[in-house]
């Protein structure tokens, strides 16, 4: 009889005709996720916006451009919000393909080659493109070299610890003893002293076991042209081909 709210009704009719085009939170939530099922639609103007849609088939989130008009609701301003509306997988970027982007910008980057197993350079647009893209060649290999398994010349050195309990350096009077690592920096295999137990895999009894393993498997990847023919990774600026000579 007294106070209450307004969602009070005299009779179920009125109640029907004041509510029944409202709908629930898990209502529109479904409303919203069943545009993941709906096909990628470019669009038929003349626009070039960088738009991502969800493909049902791989459960993936892929990126398109999308012409501005004419298309549909699975189409999302940013990766991220069609990840978290559709519930997609998180695609390794290192398997993603080389993209130039949209703009004409040009400036160099490096992706990873999934199917050579090494990261190049190549022009970027300055604007959209995915995320198999980074500033160093060094920042490349960080991530999707030792993401791939060949990981052991791109490891941090680690000079481990003393073995014992505490994993305390300080406390050994056991003399560390002399290894050798591949430097990213330097690009060549430098000396460290190692604590005896724990490190990583970029450790060498040998400066020559180093350089066999690492100066082989990297830096020969960062040379360039020379008498023996070896063909260059680096390539042509934008607009422009290789010759006959390479």
């Amino acid at each position: 009889g007294c106070k209450g709210n307004h969602n009070r009704f005299a009779s179920k009719e009125e109640c029907d005709l004041s509510c029944s085009s409202l709908k629930t939170s898990e209502t529109l939530t479904n409303d919203i996720k069943s545009a993941c099922h709906l096909p990628m639609v470019r669009g038929n103007c003349d626009q070039q916006i960088s738009r991502w849609y969800f493909n049902p088939a791989d459960q993936y989130c892929h990126s398109f451009q999308y012409t501005g008009c004419h298309g549909n609701a699975n189409s999302f301003e940013s990766e991220q919000d069609c990840r978290q509306i559709c519930e997609a997988k998180e695609k390794d970027i290192c398997t993603f393909e080389k993209d130039t982007g949209t703009c004409d910008q040009y400036q160099i980057m490096w992706y990873y080659d999934p199917s050579h197993g090494e990261c190049k350079n190549f022009y970027y647009g300055s604007c959209g493109g995915n995320a198999n893209r980074f500033g160093t060649e060094q920042e490349c290999q960080l991530r999707c070299l030792i993401k791939a398994g060949n990981s052991t010349c791109f490891q941090q050195v680690d000079q481990g610890y003393t073995c014992n309990d505490t994993k305390s350096v300080q406390d050994s009077t056991t003399k560390p003893v002399l290894k050798f690592f591949y430097d990213q920096q330097l690009k060549k295999c430098s000396s460290f002293l190692y604590h005896g137990c724990g490190g990583n895999d970029n450790r060498f009894d040998e400066e020559n076991q180093c350089v066999d393993k690492c100066i082989a498997d990297v830096a020969i990847r960062q040379q360039g042209c020379g008498s023996n023919m070896i063909r260059c990774n680096i390539q042509c600026r934008f607009g422009f081909e290789r010759d006959s000579n390479g």
